[in-house]
C-alpha cells in the first residue's frame, strides 16, 4: 500500500482506506474511529499499545495526509475526463432534445459565498456547523480543484417527468462504485402512477454540498425553475445542505429504509460494543414512530433509562447525530409530508437495477465514458420504456 507511512501499522492505514472510500473524510472522526478499532478490535484481550506509538495512533496530520492519497487516488483521471467531452458532443448530436452538461465546477468558495446567506438560516444547528466543518479533507480537497467534474443530462422525457410529477416529491440518491474513480452518480427520481423513473442524472467528483448543489441548480434552470414541495433523502448532511441552498422552501425529511439501514450498520460494528443491537434497535424504533409529543418524549426517555445508554458512544451517535435533527425523521414532525411518501427505497431498487443490471463490468476499468455511454444508451432508454 504505496499511499500510507511505512510507520503506520498496515491494519491502521487500511482501516483509514476503509472508512475514506465510505465518505467519513473528517481527520477528526477518524481518528476517533482508529481509537475504538485499535481498542477494542485490534487489540481486544491484549495489552494496547502506547498512545504515542504512531504506528496505531497516528497523528492528525498522519491522518490528513493518509485520506487526502486515497481521495486523489480514486477520483482523478484528466484523459478519461477529456474522452467524455468527446463523447457528449457526439450524444449532442443524436438527441438535440436533451440537455446535456459536462465541464468545470465554479469554485467552491465562490459559489459557497453566493449562496450562504440562505442555507444557513433554514438548515438545523447541527447540519450547518457539520457543513463547514474545516477539518474535513474532502472538502480541503474539493475546494481546491479549479477543474472538478460536473456531468448533468437529461432527455426532453425526463425533463416532462420532472415537471408533470416533480413538483410534490423527489428523491435524491447517489450510487457508489459505479466507476474506477469512486465517482459518485446522482439520480433525482419521481413517482408516477405506473412506478419510480429517473427525471435526471447526475456526476460529481465529490460528494461535497456546494458540489452537490450546483448540480441541482443546473436541473432547476433546465426546468424552468421548477421547485418540489419535498425532498427524501438519505442521511446526507452535504444533500441536506445542498437541497436548502437551491431549495431553500422545500422540506426535507430522511428516507426511513435508508435510517434503519443506518442504525443497523451503526449497532453490529464491535467497535461500538452493542451487547443487543435488536433490543436497542427496537427502542430506538419507538423513539422515530412516535406521533406526537408525548409519545416521544416517553420513547426517548425509556431509551435513556436503558442499559444503551449507559455507552458513551451510542449517547453519542443517537444525541448528536440522530436527534439533532429529530424533525426531519421522527412521525410527529413530518405528519403532513408522511401522506405524501414515507421512504425512497423505489430509488433503491432503481439503483440496484442500475449497478447490477447496466454498470456491472465484466471485466476491466469502467471509466467515466464508459459509464455515461451506459447510463444514456441502455438503462435511461429501458427506464423510459416502462412507462406507458
Amino acid at each position: 500500500m504505496e499511499a500510507f507511512s511505512q510507520n503506520m501499522d498496515k491494519s491502521v492505514a487500511e482501516r483509514i482506506q476503509m472508512l475514506a472510500r465510505e465518505g467519513i473524510t473528517s481527520a477528526s472522526d477518524v481518528k476517533k474511529c482508529l481509537h475504538y478499532y485499535v481498542h477494542d478490535v485490534l487489540f481486544a484481550n491484549k495489552e494496547k499499545p502506547d498512545s504515542s506509538c504512531r504506528a496505531f495512533f497516528p497523528t492528525h496530520r498522519d491522518i490528513s495526509n493518509q485520506i487526502q492519497a486515497v481521495l486523489k487516488k480514486d477520483r482523478f483521471s484528466t484523459v478519461d475526463q477529456e474522452n467524455a467531452r468527446i463523447l457528449i458532443e457526439k450524444i449532442r448530436g443524436e438527441q438535440p432534445e436533451s440537455s446535456l452538461s459536462i465541464g468545470r465546477m465554479q469554485h467552491a468558495a465562490s459559489w459557497v459565498a453566493a449562496t450562504q446567506t440562505t442555507w444557513k438560516r433554514t438548515l438545523p444547528a447541527s447540519v450547518k456547523t457539520r457543513c463547514s466543518d474545516s477539518d474535513n479533507v474532502e472538502e480541503d480537497i474539493a475546494s481546491e480543484c479549479e477543474d472538478t467534474l460536473l456531468f448533468c443530462f437529461q432527455t426532453k422525457f425526463m425533463r416532462s417527468m420532472l415537471k408533470k410529477y416533480g413538483g410534490s416529491v423527489v428523491c435524491l440518491d447517489a450510487t457508489h462504485k459505479t466507476s474506477d474513480y469512486a465517482l459518485p452518480l446522482f439520480l433525482l427520481v419521481v413517482k408516477t402512477p405506473s412506478g419510480y423513473t429517473p427525471a435526471g442524472v447526475f456526476i460529481i467528483q465529490f460528494e461535497m454540498a456546494h458540489c452537490i448543489a450546483q448540480a441541482l441548480d443546473v436541473f432547476k434552470q433546465w426546468c424552468d425553475n421548477w421547485s418540489p414541495q419535498y425532498w427524501m433523502v438519505d442521511y446526507s448532511k452535504a444533500k441536506m445542505s445542498a437541497i436548502k441552498q437551491v431549495f431553500p422552501e422545500s422540506q426535507i425529511s430522511i428516507c426511513d429504509f435508508h435510517r434503519l439501514q443506518a442504525w443497523q450498520r451503526w449497532l453490529r460494528r464491535k467497535e461500538n460494543n452493542i451487547s443487543d443491537p435488536d433490543e436497542a434497535l427496537r427502542l430506538m424504533k419507538h423513539v422515530a414512530s412516535a406521533s406526537n409529543q408525548h409519545d416521544f418524549d416517553k420513547a426517548v426517555e425509556v431509551l435513556v433509562d436503558s442499559e444503551y445508554w449507559k455507552n458513551e458512544r451510542f449517547r453519542s451517535y443517537f444525541e448528536q447525530v440522530w436527534l439533532s435533527v429529530k424533525e426531519l425523521w421522527v412521525m410527529s414532525y413530518r405528519l403532513e409530508f408522511d401522506v405524501v411518501l414515507t421512504t425512497n427505497n423505489g430509488i433503491q431498487a432503481q439503483n440496484r437495477v442500475l449497478k447490477a443490471q447496466y454498470v456491472k463490468s465484466s471485466s476491466g476499468k469502467r471509466s467515466l465514458t464508459s459509464l455515461i455511454m451506459t447510463v444514456v444508451h441502455g438503462y435511461l432508454p429501458d427506464k423510459k420504456s416502462e412507462i406507458p
